[in-house]
């Protein structure tokens, strides 16, 4: 189920006298737990977005994914890709059990997190503290190209 959350503009909320968040779901809640809601459905999503890269069975798709993640959610904290692509990993070898334990792809997960986790302290070494994705697209483009010239 995908929930849509509308914020209501401070304007609005103030000429309504209202000071609670439509969740799209029926359900009324604080500022803070919309945001949360907001977060996880995000992470739900670049999860999901990892899962179907790394078992597309497209080397291509699989090399460019963390680029792309980048690219699409600039935003994000550096580290949530780093929690997604980890997720989405554990979460396929949990799913095939054993059978994962002789896919590459769960190696290919582990080892782009690890790079991409080297990348966030990087950055945040260099003061960007704390960091987003679009950091670490401009670390890739000033200082270590890999995840650019992965196509």
């Amino acid at each position: 189920m995908t929930r849509t959350i509308l914020i209501l503009s401070s304007e609005n909320r103030r000429r309504s006298g209202d000071v609670g968040y439509d969740c799209g779901v029926g359900e009324r809640v604080g500022r803070d737990q919309a945001l949360k809601t907001a977060r996880n459905a995000t992470l739900d999503l670049m999860i999901e977005f990892a899962m179907e890269a790394l078992l597309s069975g497209d080397g291509a798709r699989k090399r460019a994914m963390v680029r792309r993640m980048a690219e699409r959610w600039p935003t994000e904290p550096a580290l949530a890709l780093v929690y997604a692509v980890t997720s989405a990993t554990e979460t396929i070898e949990e799913t095939f059990g054993p059978a994962a334990d002789r896919d590459p792809v769960i190696p290919l997960g582990y080892r782009l997190s690890a790079l991409i986790s080297a990348d966030v302290h990087a950055v945040q070494s260099m003061g960007q503290i704390p960091s987003v994705a679009a950091d670490l697209l401009h670390f890739w483009r000033r200082v270590d190209p890999l995840f650019l010239r992965l196509q």
